[in-house]
């Protein structure tokens, strides 16, 4: 087909017409890449004291990307034009972190128990996302997330009457948080 058949079949902004034909072809990869670490002892002491450690870690990351490509030819099956339609989407997520939690407890005279103990998280989530084409205006992103908290606690029990447990005792905990968004507007 000549170059003025092509531009009568095509319609003005390059979009397909009823005497066009479409092939497309897209093309979908996820690698993901997981790690998780744990750790927990028990331990009860001779002398009335019980322990208990936890440790968690964890690391994961995804990348994803998806490839989109549309050729447009006549009825006839003549290429008119090589990617009519092109663009591709990526997005990039990474979690990690890591927490902790510490236990003690001690069995004291007359039936009383104290109980302390810390625990705390750390994480990050970096979320990126890039695209070609798009419907939405703020769809491209770069996210970072960062939160640590801390907590510790202090309590006293007492056992009455054999049936009644009678608790006094406190918390305290601090978590910072942290979020930026860079948005790339299309």
């Amino acid at each position: 087909a000549s170059q003025q058949e092509k531009d009568e079949i095509r319609s003005d902004n390059g979009n397909p017409t009823e005497n066009t034909v479409q092939q497309s072809r897209a093309r979908h990869h996820l690698p993901q890449r997981y790690w998780d670490l744990s750790f927990y002892a028990d331990r009860k002491w001779t002398n009335g004291l019980k322990t208990q450690l936890a440790l968690d870690y964890y690391n994961r990351k995804q990348n994803q990307d998806y490839a989109f490509t549309s050729d447009l030819y006549d009825s006839e099956l003549n290429l008119i034009q090589a990617d009519n339609a092109r663009f591709l989407n990526k997005t990039q997520r990474h979690l990690k972190g890591f927490s902790y939690t510490l236990d003690l407890s001690w069995k004291i005279q007359d039936g009383f128990e104290l109980k302390t103990g810390t625990k705390g998280s750390f994480s990050e989530v970096d979320n990126s996302s890039e695209y070609d084409y798009s419907n939405m205006d703020t769809q491209n992103n770069q996210f970072d997330y960062h939160e640590n908290c801390q907590a510790a606690y202090l309590v006293l029990t007492k056992r009455l009457f054999g049936c009644l447990d009678t608790r006094l005792g406190g918390r305290y905990e601090h978590t910072f948080t942290k979020g930026i968004s860079d948005r790339t507007y299309t």
